[in-house]
Protein backbone atom coordinates (compact mmCIF):
# COMPACT_ATOMS: atom_id res chain seq x y z
CA UNK A 1 0.00 0.00 0.00
CA UNK A 2 1.15 3.34 -0.58
CA UNK A 3 1.87 5.95 1.73
CA UNK A 4 -0.18 9.11 2.00
CA UNK A 5 1.01 11.70 -0.10
CA UNK A 6 1.74 15.31 1.50
CA UNK A 7 0.95 18.32 0.46
CA UNK A 8 0.57 21.78 1.71
CA UNK A 9 0.94 25.92 1.35
CA UNK A 10 3.16 27.66 3.37
CA UNK A 11 3.65 31.63 3.60
CA UNK A 12 5.85 31.64 0.22
CA UNK A 13 6.69 28.25 0.30
CA UNK A 14 5.38 24.98 -1.19
CA UNK A 15 5.99 21.25 -0.39
CA UNK A 16 4.99 18.29 -1.16
CA UNK A 17 6.57 14.31 -0.26
CA UNK A 18 5.41 11.47 -0.96
CA UNK A 19 7.06 7.48 -0.31
CA UNK A 20 6.37 3.98 -2.66
CA UNK A 21 7.12 0.24 -2.29
CA UNK A 22 9.93 -0.45 -4.23
CA UNK A 23 8.86 -2.75 -7.35
CA UNK A 24 11.89 -5.29 -6.02
CA UNK A 25 10.09 -5.25 -2.23
CA UNK A 26 6.66 -5.91 -3.84
CA UNK A 27 7.83 -8.80 -5.55
CA UNK A 28 10.01 -10.10 -2.50
CA UNK A 29 7.08 -9.24 -0.13
CA UNK A 30 8.96 -6.63 1.74
CA UNK A 31 7.95 -3.84 3.11
CA UNK A 32 8.58 -0.12 2.47
CA UNK A 33 11.71 0.75 4.58
CA UNK A 34 11.35 4.02 4.00
CA UNK A 35 9.87 6.76 6.10
CA UNK A 36 9.51 10.97 5.80
CA UNK A 37 8.21 13.98 7.42
CA UNK A 38 7.34 17.25 7.02
CA UNK A 39 7.22 19.60 10.16
CA UNK A 40 4.66 21.37 11.04
CA UNK A 41 2.16 19.96 9.34
CA UNK A 42 2.08 21.46 6.00
CA UNK A 43 0.53 25.06 5.80
CA UNK A 44 1.04 26.12 9.49
CA UNK A 45 4.62 28.25 10.86
CA UNK A 46 6.95 30.16 8.88
CA UNK A 47 9.45 27.20 9.32
CA UNK A 48 10.08 23.59 7.94
CA UNK A 49 11.54 20.47 8.50
CA UNK A 50 11.78 17.89 6.25
CA UNK A 51 13.18 14.61 7.17
CA UNK A 52 13.55 11.52 5.46
CA UNK A 53 14.91 8.04 6.57
CA UNK A 54 16.14 4.55 4.40
CA UNK A 55 16.25 1.87 6.10
CA UNK A 56 18.80 -0.57 5.48
CA UNK A 57 18.21 -3.57 2.80
CA UNK A 58 20.85 -6.09 4.62
CA UNK A 59 19.80 -9.19 6.64
CA UNK A 60 20.83 -7.87 9.72
CA UNK A 61 18.93 -4.86 9.47
CA UNK A 62 15.71 -6.60 9.84
CA UNK A 63 13.55 -4.10 11.98
CA UNK A 64 15.15 -1.58 9.37
CA UNK A 65 11.17 -0.70 8.87
CA UNK A 66 11.15 0.77 12.14
CA UNK A 67 14.34 2.66 12.10
CA UNK A 68 13.68 4.67 9.78
CA UNK A 69 10.68 5.46 10.91
CA UNK A 70 12.38 6.32 14.27
CA UNK A 71 14.92 8.23 12.68
CA UNK A 72 12.16 10.72 11.07
CA UNK A 73 10.94 10.91 15.22
CA UNK A 74 14.42 11.75 16.06
CA UNK A 75 15.09 14.55 13.95
CA UNK A 76 11.87 16.14 14.85
CA UNK A 77 12.67 15.93 18.30
CA UNK A 78 16.29 17.61 17.92
CA UNK A 79 15.48 19.94 15.01
CA UNK A 80 11.63 20.52 15.30
CA UNK A 81 12.05 22.13 18.36
CA UNK A 82 13.03 24.77 16.93
CA UNK A 83 9.76 25.17 15.24
CA UNK A 84 8.01 25.23 18.39
CA UNK A 85 5.96 28.61 18.89
CA UNK A 86 8.14 30.86 21.50
CA UNK A 87 11.13 29.33 20.65
CA UNK A 88 13.98 31.65 20.43
CA UNK A 89 15.74 31.33 17.52
CA UNK A 90 19.61 31.51 17.24
CA UNK A 91 21.44 33.39 15.21
CA UNK A 92 23.19 32.00 12.15
CA UNK A 93 26.61 31.79 13.08
CA UNK A 94 25.25 30.03 16.28
CA UNK A 95 22.82 27.55 14.18
CA UNK A 96 25.72 26.60 12.44
CA UNK A 97 27.80 25.76 15.28
CA UNK A 98 24.62 23.79 16.49
CA UNK A 99 24.55 21.45 13.55
CA UNK A 100 28.48 20.86 14.30
CA UNK A 101 28.55 20.00 17.40
CA UNK A 102 25.04 19.34 19.12
CA UNK A 103 22.38 18.34 16.55
CA UNK A 104 24.55 14.93 15.63
CA UNK A 105 24.95 13.94 19.07
CA UNK A 106 21.27 14.50 19.83
CA UNK A 107 19.56 12.92 16.85
CA UNK A 108 21.95 9.86 17.11
CA UNK A 109 21.15 9.91 21.07
CA UNK A 110 17.11 10.34 20.35
CA UNK A 111 16.95 7.67 17.68
CA UNK A 112 18.99 4.94 20.29
CA UNK A 113 16.59 5.92 22.88
CA UNK A 114 13.53 5.44 20.94
CA UNK A 115 15.53 2.15 19.40
CA UNK A 116 16.14 0.80 23.26
CA UNK A 117 12.08 1.47 23.99
CA UNK A 118 11.12 -0.85 20.82
CA UNK A 119 13.56 -3.55 21.44
CA UNK A 120 12.44 -3.32 25.54
CA UNK A 121 8.60 -3.58 24.11
CA UNK A 122 9.30 -6.44 21.17
CA UNK A 123 12.45 -8.25 22.23
CA UNK A 124 14.42 -10.03 19.18
CA UNK A 125 12.20 -13.25 18.66
CA UNK A 126 13.44 -16.72 17.68
CA UNK A 127 11.78 -16.27 14.49
CA UNK A 128 14.18 -12.99 13.27
CA UNK A 129 17.15 -14.61 14.68
CA UNK A 130 16.29 -17.73 12.33
CA UNK A 131 15.67 -16.06 9.32
CA UNK A 132 18.83 -14.09 10.10
CA UNK A 133 20.96 -17.00 10.65
CA UNK A 134 19.39 -18.73 7.26
CA UNK A 135 20.37 -16.15 4.94
CA UNK A 136 24.03 -15.23 7.02
CA UNK A 137 24.98 -17.81 9.25
CA UNK A 138 25.56 -17.46 12.82
CA UNK A 139 28.46 -14.59 12.55
CA UNK A 140 25.76 -12.15 11.97
CA UNK A 141 23.50 -12.90 14.85
CA UNK A 142 26.77 -12.24 16.92
CA UNK A 143 27.41 -8.79 15.48
CA UNK A 144 23.59 -7.26 15.55
CA UNK A 145 23.78 -9.21 19.80
CA UNK A 146 26.98 -7.18 20.10
CA UNK A 147 25.40 -3.92 18.26
CA UNK A 148 21.46 -4.82 18.38
CA UNK A 149 21.33 -0.90 16.82
CA UNK A 150 22.02 -2.80 13.42
CA UNK A 151 18.35 -4.32 13.32
CA UNK A 152 17.21 -0.97 12.93
CA UNK A 153 19.82 0.38 10.37
CA UNK A 154 19.08 3.39 8.46
CA UNK A 155 20.04 6.90 7.00
CA UNK A 156 18.84 10.32 7.43
CA UNK A 157 18.42 13.23 5.68
CA UNK A 158 16.91 16.53 6.83
CA UNK A 159 16.68 19.97 5.54
CA UNK A 160 15.98 22.94 8.32
CA UNK A 161 14.63 25.98 7.05
CA UNK A 162 13.70 28.76 9.19
CA UNK A 163 13.37 32.26 7.65
CA UNK A 164 16.46 33.09 5.63
CA UNK A 165 18.68 30.27 7.12
CA UNK A 166 18.36 27.06 5.38
CA UNK A 167 20.38 24.12 7.44
CA UNK A 168 21.35 20.71 5.82
CA UNK A 169 21.94 17.41 7.91
CA UNK A 170 22.66 14.12 6.50
CA UNK A 171 24.13 11.04 7.52
CA UNK A 172 24.76 8.04 4.66
CA UNK A 173 23.35 7.81 0.94
CA UNK A 174 20.20 9.29 -0.52
CA UNK A 175 20.48 13.02 -2.02
CA UNK A 176 19.83 16.83 -1.28
CA UNK A 177 19.34 19.02 -4.32
CA UNK A 178 19.10 22.80 -4.33
CA UNK A 179 17.90 24.76 -7.44
CA UNK A 180 18.90 27.73 -8.08
CA UNK A 181 16.44 30.58 -9.83
CA UNK A 182 18.17 30.07 -13.39
CA UNK A 183 17.21 26.62 -12.82
CA UNK A 184 20.73 25.37 -12.21
CA UNK A 185 20.95 22.09 -9.82
CA UNK A 186 23.46 21.17 -7.34
CA UNK A 187 24.36 19.38 -3.86
CA UNK A 188 24.87 21.12 -1.17
CA UNK A 189 26.34 18.64 1.20
CA UNK A 190 29.80 17.53 0.92
CA UNK A 191 30.06 13.87 -0.82
CA UNK A 192 31.47 11.07 1.63
CA UNK A 193 33.69 8.95 -0.19
CA UNK A 194 32.65 5.56 1.41
CA UNK A 195 29.66 5.45 0.06
CA UNK A 196 30.55 3.57 -2.54
CA UNK A 197 28.03 1.06 -4.44
CA UNK A 198 25.40 -0.37 -1.98
CA UNK A 199 27.64 0.81 1.16
CA UNK A 200 26.38 3.33 3.41
CA UNK A 201 27.31 5.22 6.56
CA UNK A 202 24.21 4.30 9.14
CA UNK A 203 22.54 5.93 12.21
CA UNK A 204 23.37 2.34 13.59
CA UNK A 205 27.31 2.82 13.35
CA UNK A 206 29.57 3.36 16.40
CA UNK A 207 30.37 7.00 16.62
CA UNK A 208 27.79 7.73 13.88
CA UNK A 209 27.58 11.34 14.68
CA UNK A 210 30.57 11.37 13.36
CA UNK A 211 29.67 10.60 9.70
CA UNK A 212 27.21 13.64 9.34
CA UNK A 213 27.80 15.83 6.94
CA UNK A 214 25.92 19.30 6.73
CA UNK A 215 25.67 22.57 5.13
CA UNK A 216 24.02 26.20 5.09
CA UNK A 217 22.41 28.48 2.91
CA UNK A 218 22.64 32.27 3.28
CA UNK A 219 20.83 35.08 1.14
CA UNK A 220 21.51 35.81 -1.53
CA UNK A 221 22.84 32.12 -1.70
CA UNK A 222 18.85 30.55 -0.82
CA UNK A 223 17.88 28.57 -3.27
CA UNK A 224 14.18 28.18 -5.01
CA UNK A 225 13.77 24.86 -4.93
CA UNK A 226 15.02 21.62 -2.61
CA UNK A 227 14.16 17.94 -3.74
CA UNK A 228 15.10 15.59 -1.21
CA UNK A 229 15.36 11.79 -1.78
CA UNK A 230 16.06 8.32 -0.75
CA UNK A 231 18.83 6.37 -2.93
CA UNK A 232 16.51 4.41 -4.83
CA UNK A 233 15.26 8.13 -6.84
CA UNK A 234 19.04 8.99 -7.86
CA UNK A 235 19.59 4.81 -8.88
CA UNK A 236 16.84 4.84 -11.44
CA UNK A 237 18.77 7.22 -13.64
CA UNK A 238 21.42 6.28 -15.95
CA UNK A 239 23.44 8.77 -15.69
CA UNK A 240 23.72 11.30 -12.67
CA UNK A 241 22.72 14.34 -14.92
CA UNK A 242 19.38 13.06 -15.64
CA UNK A 243 18.25 12.68 -11.78
CA UNK A 244 19.68 16.03 -11.20
CA UNK A 245 17.44 17.06 -14.13
CA UNK A 246 14.20 16.12 -12.43
CA UNK A 247 14.84 18.97 -9.86
CA UNK A 248 15.40 21.57 -12.85
CA UNK A 249 12.32 20.15 -14.40
CA UNK A 250 10.21 20.86 -11.45
CA UNK A 251 11.38 23.67 -10.56
CA UNK A 252 10.35 24.81 -14.25
CA UNK A 253 6.58 23.28 -13.78
CA UNK A 254 6.23 25.54 -10.38
CA UNK A 255 7.73 28.18 -12.02
CA UNK A 256 4.80 28.05 -14.57
CA UNK A 257 2.56 27.64 -12.03
CA UNK A 258 2.01 24.23 -12.03
CA UNK A 259 2.62 23.30 -8.78
CA UNK A 260 -0.53 21.23 -8.29
CA UNK A 261 0.60 19.24 -10.87
CA UNK A 262 3.90 18.74 -9.18
CA UNK A 263 1.95 17.87 -5.67
CA UNK A 264 0.01 15.59 -7.51
CA UNK A 265 2.16 14.24 -9.64
CA UNK A 266 4.81 13.14 -7.25
CA UNK A 267 3.40 9.32 -6.35
CA UNK A 268 3.38 8.57 -9.45
CA UNK A 269 7.05 9.86 -10.85
CA UNK A 270 8.43 7.34 -8.10
CA UNK A 271 6.51 4.59 -9.02
CA UNK A 272 7.91 5.15 -12.40
CA UNK A 273 11.25 5.55 -11.29
CA UNK A 274 11.59 2.18 -8.75
CA UNK A 275 9.66 0.04 -11.60
CA UNK A 276 11.61 0.99 -14.12
CA UNK A 277 14.58 2.14 -12.82
CA UNK A 278 16.20 0.67 -9.30
CA UNK A 279 13.31 -1.20 -7.84
CA UNK A 280 14.46 0.07 -4.66
CA UNK A 281 11.60 2.01 -2.27
CA UNK A 282 11.58 5.78 -3.07
CA UNK A 283 10.88 8.54 -1.24
CA UNK A 284 11.14 12.62 -2.03
CA UNK A 285 9.99 16.00 -0.95
CA UNK A 286 9.99 19.03 -2.55
CA UNK A 287 10.12 22.77 -1.27
CA UNK A 288 9.67 24.98 -3.51
CA UNK A 289 9.29 29.27 -3.05
CA UNK A 290 5.86 30.34 -4.24
CA UNK A 291 7.55 32.29 -7.25
CA UNK A 292 7.90 34.16 -9.38
CA UNK A 293 10.60 32.99 -11.51
CA UNK A 294 11.76 33.31 -14.92
CA UNK A 295 9.80 30.85 -17.40
CA UNK A 296 11.59 28.16 -19.24
CA UNK A 297 10.22 26.46 -22.44
CA UNK A 298 11.75 23.27 -21.95
CA UNK A 299 9.31 19.90 -21.34
CA UNK A 300 10.18 18.41 -18.09
CA UNK A 301 11.79 15.14 -18.51
CA UNK A 302 10.40 13.96 -15.05
CA UNK A 303 10.54 9.95 -15.74
CA UNK A 304 13.10 9.94 -18.29
CA UNK A 305 16.87 7.94 -18.33
CA UNK A 306 16.05 5.31 -15.82
CA UNK A 307 18.09 2.19 -15.65
CA UNK A 308 18.00 -1.40 -14.25
CA UNK A 309 19.13 -1.55 -10.77
CA UNK A 310 18.14 -3.09 -7.50
CA UNK A 311 20.48 -1.96 -4.40
CA UNK A 312 20.19 -2.55 -0.78
CA UNK A 313 21.48 -0.70 1.83
CA UNK A 314 24.65 -1.85 3.62
CA UNK A 315 27.04 -1.04 6.41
Amino acid sequence: MRRPVRVGPEPCRLSAAASVRGAAHQRSGMPNQDAFGLFPAPGLGDGLLVALADGHGSAKSFRSETGSRLAVQAAQAVLGALLEPGCERPEPSALRDMAEARFPREIVREWRRLVDEDLAARPIDDGEWERLCSREGASARRTVEENPYHAYGATLLAALLLGNLHLYLQIGDGDIVAVGADGAAWRPVPGDARLLANATTSLARKDAWRDFRRAHALPPSLPALLLLATDGYANSFAEDAGFLQVASDIHAMVARGKWAEVATGLEGWLTDASSQGSGDDVTAAVVAQAGPWPRRSRRPALWLHFRCKCPTNRV
